[in-house]
Parts: structure tokens; C-alpha cells; sequence
């Protein structure tokens, strides 16, 4: 395969995980909402699809690490600001812009879900202090 099929390549996947990390966003949005609703019959669907997402888009990963390798060759550690300044001016440039839309939508899911495990623990303390109380309420002073 020549090294333009395997940018093209990279750079498809590029946009396909952008739509993925789309609906991964709307997927947690309706996670947060379902944990706040104490909703154990939404949650328990949103946990398989999302974890079929999520194993959907660390495979997409491993392959854009692979075309990475086959690209820049043996290097330790490719990055993709390494390809990226290896191509011409405005592909580059191009190139450049699809990753950091990338790499803002994965910071921007990595929020939602810290987000979401801080409510869903918030809530586990609450629950776990109305139903059997603070432990620490009748200890002797």
C-alpha cells in the first residue's frame, strides 16, 4: 500500500471516530441524565452501548497507531504532529485540523464522563447515608 492510501486511510478513520465521539457525547449526556434520574433500566442499556462504543473506538485507535508506525517507520514514539509536519504545507495544515477537532471531542468525553462517575458516587454516599445511616452518629465522644 502506498503511503498516500495509508494517510487516506488514517485520515478516514480520523473522521469517522469524530462521529463516534459525537455519539459517544450524546451517550453520556443520556447517562448523566438517567444516573440523576435514578434510572437502573436506562443505565444498564447506556452501559452496553457504551461499551460497544468505546471498544469500537480503542480499536480504531490501535489501527491509527499502526498506520502511524507504517507511515514514520520504527520510531518509538510516532506522533502524529510527526506526520503531520512530514506532509506538505496546507495538507498538513489540513491534517492538523481534523486531529485537534478529534482530540478536543475525546477531552470533551472524558469530562462528561468524570462527570458522570462523580454523580453516580455522589449519589452511592447519599443513598448509602439514608439507608443506613452515618456510621459515625452514635460513636461515644
Amino acid at each position: 500500500m502506498t503511503a498516500a492510501l495509508v494517510l487516506r486511510q488514517l485520515m478516514s478513520g480520523i473522521q469517522t471516530d469524530l462521529a463516534a465521539y459525537e455519539r459517544l457525547e450524546a451517550q453520556l449526556e443520556a447517562q448523566f441524565a438517567a444516573i440523576a434520574r435514578c434510572d437502573a433500566g436506562a443505565l444498564d442499556s447506556l452501559a452496553a452501548e457504551l461499551l460497544q462504543l468505546t471498544g469500537v473506538l480503542e480499536a480504531s485507535r490501535r489501527e491509527r497507531e499502526r498506520l502511524l508506525h507504517t507511515l514514520l517507520g520504527p520510531s518509538r514514539t510516532p506522533s502524529m504532529q510527526q506526520l503531520f509536519g512530514r506532509l506538505p504545507a496546507e495538507l498538513g495544515g489540513r491534517c492538523q485540523l481534523y486531529w485537534d477537532k478529534l482530540c478536543v471531542k475525546v477531552g470533551h468525553c472524558r469530562q462528561m464522563n468524570v462527570r458522570n462517575g462523580k454523580l453516580m458516587s455522589e449519589q452511592h454516599v447519599l443513598l448509602s447515608r439514608l439507608m443506613f445511616g452515618d456510621e459515625d452518629v452514635y460513636v461515644p465522644a
